[in-house]
Formats: structure tokens, sequence, C-alpha cells
């Protein structure tokens, strides 16, 4: 009997299983071998599966060695076997499962069981383990198998595998839905998690009434329900106005679901401005002033009270040594009092992380205001609206992507911030200010980030910064790990394509990189600064 082989090899980041192809010309001394040398490792399959506690205690030296993340599965008939193996090897988060094959439950199962991983990416699976394994073991799961459909609901909004379903937050409803759009909104319904809007971009009131009775149905709340109008589209929307107020208050108090009527600027100018008399617009004129005036003052404070809690914090993360001040050449126009610039501090974590545990690290951009600590959560939404004392607040905080690792660097660290546009300076507002201006970038001084964490100083020199869409599907820059050498790469070379200024810099799948990114263009986009590490 001739007892298959199993190859186990590795790259950067990943430990790879596959069966071994027979080569016709060699001839093997024995099916019961193992082969094991410096290039690839051989096991005969009846070993491994007789032995995996021995197989696992041997390529856990091996994993924690070269400091690999990533487990690949390339046959499925190892998958049950390999799983078992990679149980309990805390440093394997991601999984991918490459065979175009549904998972089976026993399969599911083993995975319910690994409470290291945090990512899979496989062909399929039942439904039901889908969502028991993403609610129970917080494991981000991509689905590969495409959902093939003729209605527009699918197609307008891309929903073509179960984890874009699951998921998507935003949905666009741009025409009257038939029975196919009908029907696959409520296996919509029942799948997603994640949904927070709906934008109708029409009006029609059976529509809307099918569209809240799925999410009553499917008990989904807090969602916002967004009705866009124009002229072909108002007189309808108007005549429904009292039971769009009556559904309203409804669905606030038992599903928090809300309904907002967004009117075009030539229904607010036709509808409405030529109603009012020159003694109302007076009126309102100086109550407008009014509001701005204390719009401004409130602006004013709120910015003061901000800026004086960073100055706050960053008199806690000064050593006791005093720093060197150094005159940095902006290389754009802008007044001394606004942008400083210091040699970056020996940061006190410790005292920091006394304030807020959260603390991974200090990021600091030449000749910006950005000279912050950097947080991470367990999400990526908790820092949105919080400060550095965990306060609700509107400028949020700098943080690191939550599936980043400060003890490991993945392929990608990715940090978010704020682009508070108007006076403010806080959190990434001047760096959405001048990273995209010609005598910043190419200013050498500028091109060089210090991200330091708490255990390690670091400098990261720029190679791409480019605007991209708000989507991260349509860009991915913010995927943190790759499943081989050659996918990495591929992504580099892609970001370097799209960079408004060719930087000269190398980037290899050997690297590590850092990417910063914020609101732009009103926030109809995403500023995307991206670096390597050099130190």
């Amino acid at each position: 009997m001739n007892i298959k082989k199993v190859v186990v090899n590795t790259d950067s980041t990943s430990i790879i299983f596959s069966y071994k192809i027979e080569d016709p010309d060699f001839i093997d001394i024995s099916d019961y071998t193992n082969i094991i040398d410096n290039s690839n490792l051989v096991f005969n399959e009846k070993y491994i599966i007789n032995n995996k506690e021995i197989i696992s205690y041997f390529l856990k030296g091996i994993i924690s060695e070269k400091n690999l993340n990533t487990i690949v599965i390339n046959d499925y008939e190892l998958v049950g076997t390999t799983l078992d193996i990679i149980q309990n090897i805390k440093n394997l988060t991601s999984l991918y499962i490459t065979p175009n094959e549904k998972l089976e439950f026993e399969i599911c199962d083993k995975i319910t069981n690994n409470k290291n991983l945090t990512y899979i990416n496989c062909y399929d699976m039942p439904e039901f383990m889908f969502e028991k394994i993403n609610q129970t073991q917080n494991i981000k799961i991509d689905l590969r198998c495409e959902i093939f459909s003729v209605s527009n609901f699918i197609s307008e909004n891309k929903l073509t595998t179960f984890s874009s379903i699951y998921y998507k937050e935003n949905i666009n409803i741009n025409k009257i839905m038939d029975s196919n759009d009908i029907d696959d909104f409520e296996t919509f319904c029942k799948i997603n998690r994640k949904l927070r809007q709906i934008t109708i971009n029409y009006y029609f009131i059976g529509d809307i009434k099918k569209i809240v009775e799925m999410l009553k149905k499917n008990n989904i709340c807090n969602v916002r329900i967004q009705i866009s109008t124009d002229d072909k589209n108002f007189n309808n929307v108007e005549e429904s106005i009292a039971y769009l107020k009556t559904l309203n208050k409804r669905l606030r108090k038992k599903y928090n679901i809300k309904i907002k009527i967004r009117y075009t600027n030539d229904y607010k100018k036709d509808k409405y401005v030529k109603q009012w008399n020159i003694n109302n617009l007076k009126l309102c004129g100086g109550i407008l002033a009014i509001i701005a005036t204390l719009s401004l003052g409130f602006i004013g404070y709120y910015n003061y009270t901000n800026d004086k809690t960073v100055d706050d914090i960053k008199e806690v993360a000064k050593k006791d040594n005093k720093p060197t001040q150094v005159n940095h050449d902006t290389g754009v126009e802008v007044n001394e009092d606004e942008i400083t610039s210091e040699t970056p501090l020996t940061k006190d974590f410790e005292s920091l992380r006394t304030i807020n545990s959260d603390t991974v690290g200090w990021l600091t951009v030449n000749n910006t205001s950005v000279d912050y600590p950097v947080v991470q959560a367990s999400d990526n939404d908790y820092y949105l609206k919080r400060s550095f004392y965990k306060k609700v607040n509107g400028a949020g905080w700098i943080y690191m992507d939550y599936r980043n690792s400060i003890e490991n660097l993945n392929n990608n660290t990715v940090i978010y911030g704020h682009n508070m546009r108007g006076t403010s300076k806080l959190m990434f507002t001047t760096l959405e200010k001048y990273a995209k201006q010609e005598n910043w970038y190419t200013n050498p001084k500028n091109q060089i980030i210090k991200f330091d964490t708490i255990n390690a100083s670091m400098n990261w020199q720029i190679f791409s910064i480019y605007v991209a869409e708000p989507d991260t599907n349509v860009d991915n820059y913010t995927q943190t790990k790759f499943a081989t050498e050659k996918i990495f790469q591929d992504f580099l070379d892609l970001q370097k394509s799209k960079s408004i200024y060719d930087f000269n810099v190398e980037v290899t799948s050997n690297d590590k990189i850092l990417t910063l990114t914020t609101c732009t263009e009103k926030g109809t986009k995403r500023l995307v600064v991206q670096a390597k590490l050099i130190q």
C-alpha cells in the first residue's frame, strides 16, 4: 500500500501543509520514511495521524523560532489532522484553507475548540457554524464562495459572498424593489449582523413598509434609514410625511431605527426660501448670527480643552531627562506657532499605562501636530468617540487596528485618527492638511515617521501617499496579514503604484509596513500614508 506523504514548508509568515506530489521516476525506500532537513519536512500520513502530539511539539519550536503566525492547508483531507496538530500552538492566529470545498461540521467544531485563531479564510461553511464561530470565538471569517443572483439589490451592493453579506454596514437601494430584490433583502436580514445604515435613493411607500417589516421580523436594531428626495419623488415623500413621522417614532422607541429625509438643495431653495418674507429673513439672520457666535465660542473652547488634555498627557510622558530642541525645516509655509516639532522623547510608557492600560506606543510625524500616544481596543469602534481618558469625546483618539500586535509586528500595522477640519490641530488633522502638499512630502525630514511601541523604538520611511475610497474592500489598504509572500508583494506593489509621488523606496515581502489613514475630501475619501520599517 502506498501511503501518502505530507510536506510541511514555511515562508516568512506561514507554515504550509500539502500532500507531496510524487515523482514517477523516484523510488522511495519505504512508505514509512520521514525526511527532515533544512529545506523541507516530509512525513508519511500514517505517522502524523498516530503521533499528532509529537508533531505539534516539533513544529511549535520551528514556528516560534521563525516567528510564524499563519497556517495554510492546501489539501482538504489534511484539514482535520492539521487542526488537531495546531490546536495548542498560540503563535498561529490566521488560518487559510485553500481548497474550494465547504467545511464539514466536524471541521468547524475543531475550529471552535481552537482558542488562538483570530482570522479564517476558506471557501464555505454551514451558515449556523459561521455565526457561532464569529460570535463565540470573535474570529473574523472571509468566505470565498460566490452568491450568484440576478437581483439589483445584490449586484449594486456588491454582496457576492456570504461574509460580505454578514459584515456589510451600509446598503443602498436605488430602484423599486422587485420580487427578487425583496427575497434577497430578506436573506440579507437573516444573515447580516453589522448593518448600520440604509440609503434609499428613490421613494416608494410599499418598499419602505417591506424594508421595515424585514428589519422588525429579524430583530435588526440600531439602523438609520435615510430617504433621499429630488424633484421626481418629492411629492410622493411629502404625501407620506405624517405616516413616516408616526413610523419613525414607533421604530425609534422599540428598535432604535431612525428614519431621516434628506432634502435636496434645490428643494430647500424652491420650497422654503420663497415663502419667507424679508422680516423673517432678518429675524432668522439675527438668530443665525447668535448661533454662529455661540458655535465659534464653543468650538474655540472645545479645541482649547482638547489641546490642554494633549499637553497634559505629553507632560506625563516626559522622562526626567530634558529633551533637546531642534529646528526643523517644514518645507511648508505655516506659522511656527501652529506647528511645532521636537526631538522625539523617551516616553514614560509606565506612567501613561497607569492612565490608560490600552496604551501600546507613541506616534510622531515631523512638521505636523501628530505627536500622540497610540492606544488599542478590542475593536475599531471604541476610540472613534473616546479620548485617551476613555471619556466620550468627538475628537476620538489615535488608535491601532485591533488585529495588530506590538509583540510580533504584522505585515501591515494600521493606525487610525480623525481629521477634525476647521481650526483644529487635533489627531490627524494636520497630517491630512500637509501630506498631499508637494513641499511637505518632498522634504526628506518629513519622510521619516517615528512610531515607538512599549517594546521598541522604530523609524519608518514613507514609500506611498495616496487618496483611497472609504470602502476598504476596494483598496484593501487596512489588511494586516497575508497568506503568502507573493500575495504580500503584490499588495506592496499595488500600494506603491497608487502614490502621488515616487519616493524611490524599495519595499519587499520581507519588510514590515506602517499605514496611517484618516478622512479627506469632506469625508468622502481616505488619506493613506504608508511607510516601511527601517530601524
